[in-house]
């Protein structure tokens, strides 16, 4: 198996997210309320960590045109569930079964174009065309310390060989406190926690957009457009994200019914954008980098691109929306319905400096 890993002509071709090599992963932030979706540099393989039915547009119109966006306004606010606390717990347990089968495998990196992925064991580990790597792990609860430990040296063996840092992704519902010990023992460094949400995407997208008459949200399309989410990103989140918005740009172009990328403007700027990626043999549609410059924040905007994309997952079969949640946006993703399901930490460790 191991051999499946190495790296020779056929690397993988970063895409757009990628739960690992993020090297643009944990943005900066300046305290504002937005933005608060992770942002990936590698777009879910739809391979970006994905699968998938047939995907059917819902129209006929050229795909050059982009995709449909269902009109914004008319429809009423969903009810709340009627359900009590109890009702609550089952559908939060529903919710996490369906995330743990269908997001925490290979699948979950379908939709980055080139990205080689191999299962050993428990683990699933993906290696990016630069070399960065993320592993993800199921069942550790069941093996004792000494096969924590060999598991874990291996992979960093591994990524030490190639010289490249990688990420280890681990839950709380089923990553033992003595296993992230483990981690610091090998040099990880712990990273910001994030809030696992999915809700159905069918209740979330009846909600209105709540856009101003003067707010435009459209998708975008590669060139010019992709240019001009680089900047926005790149303002949004403090720190340079062109080479994300590229990414995200060569992932949309070669998974063009599976990536999408909104953006709202505001008598001709960009102010707002988000990604929506639908993972193919699932249920889900899962969102990325959703962000809004500081001057535009507090006016509904990511609320609007979440509502929209929800519009997108539902209208081609995705019934499920997923999304790895900062602090700043939990607030805005549960009153649309989402449900914190679990969190997730990244663990990441670095090679040593020559």
């Amino acid at each position: 198996m191991r051999n499946a890993r190495a790296l020779g002509a056929a690397r993988p071709a970063a895409g757009c997210h990628g739960s690992v090599p993020e090297h643009s992963r944990t943005p900066t932030h300046t305290g504002q309320a937005e933005p608060g979706e992770r942002i990936r540099t590698a777009p879910r393989a739809f391979s970006r960590r994905s699968q998938r039915r047939n995907l059917c547009d819902v129209t006929n119109r050229d795909r050059s045109q982009g995709p449909h966006i269902p009109p914004a306004g008319g429809q009423s606010e969903p009810p709340h569930p009627a359900g009590g606390s109890r009702d609550l717990v089952a559908e939060r347990r529903r919710l996490l079964r369906a995330y743990d089968r269908q997001l925490r495998g290979p699948s979950a990196h379908l939709n980055s174009p080139g990205v080689q992925v191999t299962a050993e064991g428990p683990l699933v580990v993906a290696v990016m065309e630069d070399g960065s790597g993320m592993v993800m792990a199921t069942g550790l609860a069941g093996l004792g310390e000494s096969e924590w430990r060999r598991l874990v040296s291996a992979e960093v063996e591994f990524f030490s060989r190639l010289g490249r840092p990688f990420e280890w992704k681990t839950w709380s519902h089923d990553h033992p406190h003595s296993f992230l010990e483990v981690l610091a023992d090998f040099g990880f460094r712990r990273e910001a926690e994030e809030t696992v949400l999915v809700g159905a995407s069918a209740d979330i997208a009846r909600h209105h957009a709540g856009l101003t008459s003067s707010a435009r949200l459209r998708p975008l399309t590669p060139g010019k457009d992709f240019v001009r989410l680089g900047e926005q990103l790149s303002v949004a989140f403090g720190e340079d994200q062109t080479d994300h918005a590229a990414a995200c740009e060569a992932a949309a172009r070669a998974l063009p019914d599976h990536v999408f990328v909104l953006g709202v403007e505001v008598a001709g700027e960009l102010v707002a954008t988000g990604r929506l990626e639908l993972m193919a043999g699932t249920d889900f549609g899962t969102l990325w980098g959703g962000s809004v410059v500081p001057r535009w924040r507090h006016q509904g905007m990511y609320r609007a691109l979440v509502v929209q994309r929800a519009r997108l997952a539902a209208a081609r079969g995705f019934s499920l929306l997923q999304v790895d949640a900062l602090p700043t946006s939990r607030p805005i993703l549960e009153r649309l319905g989402l449900v914190a399901v679990c969190t997730t930490t990244p663990y990441r460790w670095e090679p040593v400096s020559a």
